[in-house]
């Protein structure tokens, strides 16, 4: 669900006033019945009054149509050094006094385990590990020398049959193209409905980054060439980094960064995928060393390094100085946001250095990862995120004063790696229950007797919390958070965004009835509100199901109106709906 929300925006709910109660007519078909809650998503930064501005008018449509409740969160909710704590506060003031003069609760999103929180430490990010990688000492410095992976003609050099030798093809439309080549002799040149794949055997753990480039001429749609790391067995992606090409381009590096964590072999494959014109250039594919890119430095992320033989210990500031890396999360000058590649850190030898010139030593670390250019985690088993969100929640009291919370746990896409993680022994789906419980007991701390909401897809086995499957870069599996809803407190109130039309929505319904847990849906996502009719069909007679979102992911309010009349409509029997 944050992909689509921006690193510096806020997030503000709205809810209505309680309408009657719903009733069953025969065969299982609700009849008269509506929602108590109608709450509308809006993202802003409330630190511009401008932005302030638009969420109250907002407000003014949301309040005449029938809205009648606030949650709202935004980025600087943790990036307190960011504002002026006077002016953000009167900002606040205003958009809180809106609310209530339109009689507008107001709910706070709360403990986000996501980029904003890492603003405050960057070295909080959950650590990828890399284990004896090899560096050599040249020049006063140690360089990073891993070869261990290597591409089969990576230059397209080699030619077997008038294909390029070392690589599996799929598809008709490849060549050779000795006229058109980055440097060397030749190119591979691809077009439509055909890919290259080869297999590569990984040493885990390992940090690395694959190089090529690409030209292209008259691709449409350019989206349709691609390239993807996976494991072998395509259970698994090594590298999730936003790509494309333009449509004609000259010859442009691109790359992916990737760690072989326990993947033991892994499958490069690129080309066009579809029935698509134009063509496609590949050259210089090579593989090298992520060097000490985005390392992290913390007690849960220890940083060691060896001789060869591993005997020998080496001791920072005596053998080796510059093992830090002053870019880690701080891409586009804002902090905790985190970028796949840039300058690496460079480790030098001071006087009296043990290590000697041209010997090699072995380095084991950990680095940050971002999943899709902006989606990095802190570690859920750090003790240093917990003063943290205890003074965020202090914050958003402070300020806000709201009538409830709502907890930020979705899509969490990288944990239990780090020493932080094992040194626990529990499985992630444990551990995330332990951590959202903590959460609660925060709030019912900091401001008692409000309820608690959250989202649903980290607690959903029909979601993220699957029985089977990998999820994204998160340690252990199939399944790692499968189970994770367990012991969870019976008040938390869902946020279920399963909104997907198959049978998983319905089945999702059902779990969190029968697991007591009153539900809101949040649905809309910038698309017909007509696509709320079957969902609410699939909803009725579902006990506990409370309410509905409009979630707009742009800030189109373009149909604010015609939602709640659809979900109106339906609610008054005008439309048919009954349980299934």
């Amino acid at each position: 669900m944050h992909s689509r929300i921006a690193v510096a925006v806020g997030i503000v709910f709205v809810s209505l006033l309680p309408a009657p109660g719903q009733t069953v007519g025969p065969e299982g078909t609700s009849k008269g019945s509506s929602f108590t809650e109608k709450w509308v998503f809006i993202s802003h930064n409330f630190a511009n009054e401008k932005n302030c501005d638009e969420v109250i008018a907002v407000l003014d449509r949301a309040a005449k149509a029938g809205y009648n409740g606030m949650a709202v969160t935004d980025c600087k909710f943790f990036r307190w050094n960011e504002v002026k704590e006077e002016e953000y506060a009167a900002n606040l003031a205003r958009v809180r006094r809106a609310a209530r003069d339109r009689n507008i609760k107001i709910y706070a999103f709360c403990c986000s385990q996501h980029t904003d929180l890492l603003s405050n430490d960057v070295n909080l990010a959950e650590g990828q590990p890399v284990v004896g990688a090899p560096f050599l000492a040249r020049g006063g410095k140690l360089v990073p020398i891993d070869d261990d992976l290597q591409i089969v003609n990576g230059s397209f050099e080699e030619v077997d049959n008038g294909r390029p030798k070392g690589w599996k093809v799929n598809g008709g439309n490849v060549a050779v193209d000795t006229a058109v080549q980055s440097q060397g002799r030749s190119s591979v040149r691809v077009k439509a409905a055909t890919q290259l794949s080869q297999k590569i055997k990984l040493v885990p753990n390992r940090y690395y980054r694959l190089k090529m480039r690409i030209k292209s001429e008259e691709i449409e749609p350019a989206y349709q060439f691609n390239v993807y790391l996976s494991s072998s067995d395509n259970t698994r992606l090594l590298c999730y980094k936003p790509f494309g090409i333009a449509k004609t381009q000259d010859w442009k590096e691109h790359s992916w960064e990737f760690n072989t964590m326990d993947v033991p072999e892994m499958m490069i494959t690129f080309g066009i995928w579809g029935e698509y014109p134009g063509t496609v250039w590949v050259d210089e594919m090579t593989i090298e060393p992520g060097a000490l890119v985005n390392l992290i430095r913390r007690d849960g992320c220890p940083f060691k390094m060896t001789s060869a033989d591993g005997k020998t210990v080496y001791v920072e500031g005596k053998d080796f100085e510059g093992a830090r890396d002053p870019l880690l999360g701080r891409a586009n000058n804002i902090l905790g946001v985190y970028d796949y590649w840039h300058r690496p850190p460079v480790m030098t030898l001071p006087a009296g250095s043990r290590i000697r010139e041209g010997q090699k030593v072995l380095v084991s670390y950990a680095h940050a990862v971002t999943i899709y250019g902006w989606s990095t985690f802190p570690c859920l088993n750090e003790p240093a995120i917990w003063p943290l969100l205890e003074k965020h929640l202090a914050w958003v009291h402070k300020l806000l004063k709201p009538d409830g919370y709502i907890l930020s746990h979705d899509e969490i896409r990288h944990y239990g790696w780090d020493a932080s993680c094992r040194k626990v022994g529990k499985e992630p789906a444990e551990l995330l229950a332990e951590n959202i419980h903590r959460c609660v007991a925060l709030v019912h701390k900091e401001d008692p007797g409000k309820p608690i909401y959250i989202w649903n897809d980290m607690i959903d086995p029909n979601m993220n919390a699957a029985k089977t499957g990998y999820y994204y870069f998160v340690n252990g599996g199939p399944g790692p958070w499968y189970g994770s809803w367990k012991g969870l407190d019976k008040d938390l109130i869902i946020l279920n965004w399963n909104h997907f039309p198959n049978e998983k929505r319905k089945r999702s319904l059902r779990f969190f009835e029968q697991l007591g847990h009153k539900q809101i849906l949040a649905g809309y996502y910038d698309q017909s509100p007509k696509m709320m009719t079957p969902w609410l069909q699939e909803a009725a007679g579902v006990k506990g199901v409370i309410g509905v979102m409009y979630t707009t992911w742009v800030r189109r309010f373009d149909d604010l109106d015609e939602f709640i009349k659809t979900v109106e409509r339906f609610a008054q029997g005008t439309i048919e709906h009954r349980r299934d």
